[in-house]
């Protein structure tokens, strides 16, 4: 059954001005409407990060496009329905050639009744830690392989993109030497990734003391992320 855009109210009460982004729900089935005409619509909602009683709202790793499935089922009339839109998986959303209007994606599922996610574990990257954001590009190290966002090794793409090869901080200061002819600029990364770590460690504080649903490493260190409510 397609993914659906919805107008008006998820509750299927008046119009929600403070909600301008359609609703998104899968179709399970559909059945005539003797009464009113058209078709009765047996669904099961999809909710965003923001949206109200989701627990964390929405952090720096969520997509723009980044839906969660539920266990949200509803009954709603053809007539409330927008058009077909798609809810891709996140490795589909990201091969994707071009992200139309009404693509999205989904990689958590949220239960209303039992207020839980799923999966509770999911692969962190970066020196910051986060799940991916398909909206944030990231650029794998040459020397331990793993993947980093340019801002936070205190780069940007245009320098990143310039090499040929890549070594992140980390690896900078284990093994210096870098078959590179644009060490410096390198070496000028270390510096600004130096910096980068003491604003993310004053970040990681204030997240503490605000609470809500983040990812923290997992015991093994193995980059699994568990989410905790």
């Amino acid at each position: 059954m397609p993914h659906i855009d919805i107008l008006g109210d998820r509750l299927r009460g008046k119009p929600d001005a403070l909600n301008q982004k359609p609703f998104i729900a899968k179709i399970y089935r559909i059945e005539p409407d003797e009464e009113h005409g058209g078709y009765q619509c047996v669904v099961k909602w999809f909710y965003r990060p923001e949206d109200p009683g989701i627990p964390g709202g929405r952090k720096a790793f969520h997509g723009e496009r980044e839906l969660y499935k539920s266990d949200h089922r509803d009954v709603i009339h053809s007539d409330t329905i927008l058009g077909r839109c798609c809810v891709h998986t996140l490795d589909e959303y990201n091969n994707l050639e071009l992200v139309r209007p009404q693509d999205y994606f989904s990689r958590f599922s949220w239960s209303v009744q039992s207020r839980k996610f799923s999966p509770d574990q999911v692969t962190i990257y970066c020196s910051c830690r986060q799940p991916e954001n398909p909206d944030r590009r990231m650029w794998q190290c040459d020397g331990c392989s793993e993947w980093f966002h340019a801002e936070c090794v205190g780069s940007t793409p245009a320098a990143l993109d310039a090499l040929s090869y890549w070594r992140c901080p980390a690896c900078m200061q284990t093994q210096p030497l870098a078959p590179d002819p644009l060490l410096e600029v390198l070496q000028s990364h270390l510096a600004g990734y130096q910096q980068q770590q003491q604003q993310q460690q004053q970040q990681q504080q204030q997240q503490q003391q605000l609470g809500g649903w983040m990812p923290a490493m997992s015991s093994n260190g193995s980059g699994s992320g568990i989410f905790g409510l």
